[in-house]
């Protein structure tokens, strides 16, 4: 049953979406990553979690179940200065997702990380959520939000850059794996900066 205050996240320019158990997250859509698209960042009130979604054109063959994807991802993580701690497959609404867990630290504080890799067919969108306090794993509002995204059906809108080979898809895990930890860190970066 959804909460009164629980809100819906659909962008315009993807069929997918989050639900939000409360009103309480900050939702920011738009900006752009090398060959993607940053469709969301949110914060809690805290400040203590995040969840962000990414978005990249890639070939209809590309899978996230081939090794050659999931080692890359890994191997983009650790270069990002994180510590991968477990990864495997699971079922998300219907969609093969791989995942990952890890820890950087981040401003002298340790952050624990989840990321969902899955493919529409067309589009290659990763889930990635952060806490500073409860792993991903542990907390249940984050767990309950990374499992209502939703993909709809029609694919995506993006016109941007797009992967032509399956080996360029592949190495596609690695710039992922660096990127979106790198972008995350660097925002909680700031954002304890400023208080």
């Amino acid at each position: 049953m959804q909460s009164v205050s629980a809100v819906t996240w659909q962008p315009a320019t993807h069929e997918c979406s989050l639900l939000f158990p409360s009103a309480e997250w900050t939702l920011r859509e738009g900006g752009s990553v090398r060959y993607g698209q940053i469709i969301l960042t949110a914060l809690n009130r805290e400040q203590t979690k995040s969840v962000s979604v990414f978005s990249f054109p890639v070939p209809k063959s590309m899978s996230v179940q081939d090794p050659r994807y999931a080692k890359n991802f890994k191997d983009g993580f650790i270069s990002s200065g994180s510590r991968p701690l477990s990864d495997g497959y699971t079922n998300l609404n219907g969609r093969i997702a791989y995942w990952l867990t890890g820890e950087k630290n981040i401003a002298g504080r340790q952050a624990s990380i989840l990321s969902y890799s899955l493919h529409d067919g067309s589009t290659l969108y990763q889930l990635h959520v952060e806490s500073m306090g409860t792993h991903p794993v542990e907390d249940d509002e984050l767990l309950a939000i990374l499992g209502s995204f939703q993909i709809h059906g029609k694919k995506s809108t993006f016109s941007g850059f797009h992967f032509t080979g399956d080996s360029l898809a592949y190495s596609l895990g690695l710039a992922i794996g660096f990127l979106v930890v790198f972008l995350v860190a660097f925002r909680v970066v700031v954002k304890l900066r400023k208080r």
